[in-house]
């Protein structure tokens, strides 16, 4: 089942309402709402049947047992988060408590204990469709384990459904990345104005972190039409897929405010969400292409001994595991520290030698290239053997030089 997670940053952006579109476009069986601090997709995906409640436990909150205090009063001069308080007796502050149990561990009579507090239910809807979602008490804090809390939920509960929609949390911390993992896109709904771009700029730096699809659309472009060509720039310049505009529109407002979906009536923002859905759909079922380049250090057609002295290197252009072009190069010359960096700066992700120099690796690793050192027989063959998981490196290092790593440096 594929996880499409629709994020927005600051609130109030259309996140939810484009997510409501997408559920019911797509027919998704599956769907959950992980703004857990004020959930509201329920309000527009009406449900028929009563949820199942669990109670969530989030932070411990300290107790302290009034027949074993001694008012000693360590416990109140410990307290960071001034949570102790005296009157009629000691006692703990529930919302101010964070559960850090240095009151438990200084109370030399033991009369204060870290007890399970509940700081939030879980709700799951299931039938035809299942519906996860949660709310978090006010004052209680771990949003982001219960967010995780929401994805297991639906994932456990799930019926056969091809896509799973999640209507992520608003703005780019904890609960935000607990969204994001393990979805396989992010469909990020900016707004043409200050916020709603830094905040855009951040999710897409989250989203790179984790290795995952991200594409953009903007709600209610026509507010601010520089900063949306602005945006589209931005796209355009990162290379990040941009899927779409989609109006201010009254009539949408009207829709939401009657519990309806955009795309319940015929209105210009649920005809741009019908477009940039399309578009979103294309994207997350277009396999990812894996290019990546493999240079060979080698004498002619075969594989050199000697990184840093060698003639030149056979260089590799593999597409979804394939070779695609092959060409080669001369040794540029051999000085301390420069091959691999030129190498790196060629766009080669991974280099091929019977042996190389122990600083040369380093620097290589520094950029995140790949070494493999060890290898023997024709160029193309070593190249062909490492894209079929055969090419393993021995960790060969030149020794023979006088100098240090005369071998690439």
């Amino acid at each position: 089942m594929q996880q499409l997670l629709i994020l927005s940053g600051k609130g109030g952006t259309g996140k939810t309402t484009l997510a409501s579109a997408f559920i019911q476009l797509s027919k998704a069986r599956v769907y959950a709402d992980c703004d857990v601090d004020a959930p509201n997709l329920h309000l527009i995906m009406k449900q028929v049947a009563a949820p199942e409640q669990t109670d969530y436990y989030g932070l411990p909150k300290a107790v302290i047992d009034p027949s074993i205090c001694t008012q000693c009063g360590l416990c109140q001069e410990n307290c960071r988060f001034d949570a102790i308080k005296t009157v009629p007796e000691y006692q703990v502050e529930y919302f101010s408590c964070e559960g850090c149990g240095v009151c438990e561990a200084v109370c030399p009579a033991g009369a204060v204990t870290l007890q399970p507090a509940i700081a939030g239910e879980l709700l799951l809807y299931s039938g035809d469709t299942v519906f996860s979602t949660a709310q978090l008490k006010i004052g209680s804090g771990t949003s982001g384990k219960l967010v995780t809390e929401v994805k297991k939920q639906m994932q456990s509960a799930a019926i056969e459904s091809p896509l799973a929609i999640i209507d992520g949390s608003p703005g780019i911390g904890c609960p935000v990345i607990a969204s994001m993992s393990g979805v396989d896109m992010v469909l990020i709904v900016a707004e043409p104005s200050i916020s709603g771009i830094s905040d855009m700029i951040r999710i897409i730096r989250t989203a790179e972190t984790f290795q995952t699809k991200a594409a953009i659309c903007i709600n209610k472009f026509d507010i601010n039409i520089k900063n949306t060509e602005d945006i589209e720039l931005f796209c355009h310049t990162h290379k990040i897929p941009f899927v779409g505009r989609i109006p201010y529109d009254p009539d949408a407002v009207r829709a939401i405010n009657q519990g309806l979906s955009i795309i319940d009536i015929d209105c210009a923002a649920g005809n741009a969400a019908r477009a940039v859905y399309s578009q979103v759909m294309e994207l997350l079922n277009k396999k990812e292409e894996i290019y990546m380049k493999i240079a060979v250090a080698s004498e002619g057609t075969m594989v050199t001994e000697h990184f840093g002295h060698c003639e030149g290197f056979n260089i590799y252009e593999v597409e979804n595991n394939q070779i695609i072009k092959s060409s080669s190069i001369p040794n540029p010359g051999h000085r301390p520290g420069f091959l691999p960096n030129y190498l790196a700066d060629l766009g080669i992700n991974v280099i091929i030698s019977g042996g190389m120099g122990g600083g040369a690796i380093e620097i290589f690793n520094q950029r995140g290239i790949e070494v493999i050192t060890g290898a023997r027989g024709e160029a193309k063959t070593a190249a062909e053997l490492y894209l079929q998981g055969n090419l393993q490196s021995t960790g060969s290092v030149c020794h023979e030089h006088q100098h240090h790593d005369a071998c690439g440096h």
